[in-house]
C-alpha cells in the first residue's frame, strides 16, 4: 500500500518488484499520470488515506505500508 503515490515515480518501482501495490491518491492531476502507467499491478484507489479501511487490502492479514513524506524548508 503506497499511501500519497503522486505521479507515479516510486510507484513503478515497486510495481517492479511487488506482487500487488495499492496506490492511495486524492490528487485529480496526480490520479490521471498514475492511469498512464504500464503495470497491471497497481490498484489506484482515489481517496484520502484517513478515509479508507486498508485492512481491506491486507492478504493474508499483512501489508507494507510506504509513504512518502516531502521535506519541508524552514
Amino acid at each position: 500500500l503506497e499511501i500519497g503515490s503522486g505521479i507515479g515515480f516510486v510507484t513503478e518501482q515497486i510495481a517492479q518488484r511487488a506482487k500487488k501495490v495499492y496506490a492511495v491518491e486524492i490528487d485529480k492531476d496526480a490520479i490521471a499520470e498514475l492511469k498512464k502507467l504500464p503495470f497491471d499491478n497497481i490498484e489506484i484507489i482515489e481517496q484520502d488515506i484517513l478515509k479508507t479501511d486498508i485492512s481491506s487490502y491486507a492478504e493474508n492479514g499483512k501489508l507494507k505500508i510506504i509513504y512518502r513524506r516531502e521535506a519541508k524548508n524552514g
